[in-house]
């Protein structure tokens, strides 16, 4: 656990997860909140998840939290054992027993249920319903995991509630709000990389890092499909790939690859059957970490955002092989604060793309004009 004595916020913060961590013992049962807490920030060791009777279980999406009655999740994709994805709902309880206990074997509302996830390991409570138990698959202690993600909401707050802290912050001077909420950012930094650190003990830091890269591509609507397809980077990633042999494998496997040509973009059509014409031959040798296509998000998706265009992006860091060596450059270099963002912007830039630097998906018009190198905005 870090050492946050230096920083008022996170000594408020630290006394509020505090009354909780205390009262129990955090190597037995953990509270149901921080389970779902658990559950949506998938802190677990993910690669070692079974079902009682055995079955891998890959989440492709944790779904989505709920404030109202019904599942606490909803709108997840799992892939049992080698059957194929499922999107439907997963319900959380500390025990097995709370499925019939709860009376949800006779709620309408939770006919949807794909997964039943629980704390103890206990008799599957209606053998048509997967349960998956969290004791012992966690990738943290609970107490470390109750410090990171106790007082992290794992769902919306409730209208009433909501804005609440405006009240005693409105009349703080300038600074110190901002003093406030530079110590609230240093927690929340430290946390993600105690995120880091706790994957790393796992993969290594190097993949602990490509997946905290993806993620950030894959912004708010698609961290998940993104994150996965990090995870299975040791199977599609190869010596020597170009970005081309590496965008036709990651669109492949994403499911991200129209299977239609636009008939009035030439450009897009051209490299479309390109891509496809190399997929085809790869595709049985990937097919175990295909995601759905079901898992990404597009609702709101600005178009320089679409997960095509940041795959490409990937495909350029990946074919350089010296993007991480550029990175722990720029960490140990002195530069003022007002220069952090474009030094790092510079570390993140690839080279010109014969097609990603002129289109924004592979089904849109050429642009009129170039859309420059790599970076936050594209490559």
């Amino acid at each position: 656990m870090r050492d946050f004595t230096d920083n008022i916020y996170a000594r408020w913060r630290s006394r509020e997860v505090a009354t909780t961590v205390l009262q129990e013992d955090r190597e037995s049962v953990p509270p149901e909140k921080l389970l779902q807490s658990i559950w949506q920030q998938q802190r677990l060791l993910r690669d070692q998840l079974k079902t009682l009777d055995g079955q891998t279980v890959r989440i492709l999406h944790p779904g989505f939290g709920i404030h109202s009655a019904g599942p606490d999740f909803r709108g997840a994709i799992v892939q049992i054992g080698g059957g194929p994805a499922r999107t439907g709902d997963i319900e959380i309880d500390l025990h097995s027993s709370g499925w019939r206990y709860h009376g949800h074997d006779r709620n309408p509302a939770f006919n949807n249920v794909v997964l039943h996830v629980v704390w103890e390991t206990e008799k599957a409570a209606d053998e048509k319903i997967p349960v998956l138990a969290l004791s012992g698959r966690l990738d943290s202690s609970l107490a470390d995991l109750e410090v990171a993600l106790g007082r992290e909401p794992n769902l919306a707050l409730p209208e009433p509630q909501q804005g609440r802290c405006c009240s005693p912050l409105r009349d703080l001077p300038p600074e110190q709000m901002q003093k406030l909420l530079q110590e609230a950012a240093e927690v929340r930094r430290r946390l993600k990389a105690d995120y880091f650190l706790a994957r790393a003990r796992q993969a290594g830091w190097e993949q602990s890092l490509w997946e905290g890269l993806f993620r950030a591509l894959g912004y708010k609507q698609n961290v998940w499909p993104m994150h996965c397809l990090a995870e299975s980077r040791g199977h599609w990633q190869s010596q020597r790939a170009t970005p081309f042999d590496l965008q036709s494998r990651m669109l492949g496997i994403s499911g991200l690859l129209p299977d239609q040509l636009t008939r009035t973009q030439t450009a897009a059509d051209g490299c479309l059957r390109q891509l496809w014409d190399q997929w085809w031959r790869e595709r049985d040798e990937f097919v175990d970490h295909l995601v759905p296509r079901g898992a990404w998000r597009f609702h709101g998706l600005r178009p320089a955002n679409h997960p095509q265009r940041r795959l490409a992006l990937a495909s350029h860091w990946l074919s350089e092989g010296n993007l991480l060596a550029r990175i722990e450059a720029w960490f140990t270099t002195e530069a003022p604060d007002s220069a952090l963002v474009d030094s790092l912007t510079k570390v993140l830039l690839v080279k010109d793309d014969d097609f990603w630097s002129w289109h924004l998906t592979l089904r849109s018009a050429k642009m009129p004009t170039t859309l420059g190198r790599g970076g936050p905005a594209g490559p």
